[in-house]
């Protein structure tokens, strides 16, 4: 197994959930996480790290994928055609990605990889569009058992990504921000998470959550 070495302020990806993950000798609370998840490293302990995000929850190093793979583009850390994928957070600092037709949270399939500078191709709503490494990542994957935090953001975006993916209800303002366990998926990815339907855009609705379990 390769031994990964992480440092503070490394951004990495799971390459695993938390539920197929080693954690023996955990120092603290568990991270709930899914495999694609992305995080910034926060401290380093032994074979554990926290992150910016959640700086008290304990995540295994050998979950992720090696930061220098992720840069080299080799192995795991290269999207691969067929994989499900959505903006990253820094998208607007990559060639022309905000004028494409992916919104935050939007997911789709790549189709087209030319490995050139800007190689990853997508379609989504009838059109084709081409992005640049770091405009896009691995949308998160769920399993039926996990926990997760339905994000709290503004009606008018969840009522956006409700679009297409089971539609909205006023019952679910009141879900914003709570965690619940996903119960079923669809054939389109979508989570059935406290009796509702909720489209898997990663951060944007459905997030990691931060309940703690112990080690």
């Amino acid at each position: 197994m390769m031994e990964i070495y992480l440092k503070e302020g490394d951004e990495v990806t799971f390459q695993i959930s938390d539920s197929a993950a080693e954690w023996k000798r955990c120092p603290g609370a568990k991270l709930i996480f899914s495999a694609g998840a992305e995080y910034t490293v926060h401290s380093i302990s032994g074979s554990f790290f926290t992150s910016t995000r959640f700086k008290s929850l304990y995540a295994p190093i050998s979950a992720v994928v090696p930061p220098e793979v992720k840069q080299t583009g080799a192995s795991s850390g290269r999207l691969r055609v067929g994989e499900r994928v959505m903006l990253t957070e820094a998208y607007r600092s990559f060639g022309d990605a905000e004028n494409g037709p992916l919104k935050p949270g939007d997911t789709t399939i790549l189709i087209q990889d030319d490995e050139d500078s800007k190689p990853y191709k997508i379609r989504f709503k009838d059109q084709t569009w081409y992005y640049r490494e770091g405009a896009l990542r691995r949308a998160p994957s769920f399993k039926v058992g996990d926990d997760v935090r339905i994000a709290k953001v503004a009606v008018a975006e969840a009522k956006r990504l409700a679009e297409g993916h089971g539609g909205w209800a006023d019952s679910m303002e009141v879900l914003l921000g709570t965690i619940g366990r996903v119960t079923s998926i669809n054939d389109k990815g979508d989570l059935m998470v406290s009796d509702k339907l909720w489209n898997p855009a990663g951060e944007n609705i459905l997030g990691e959550s931060s309940k703690s379990e112990p080690c």
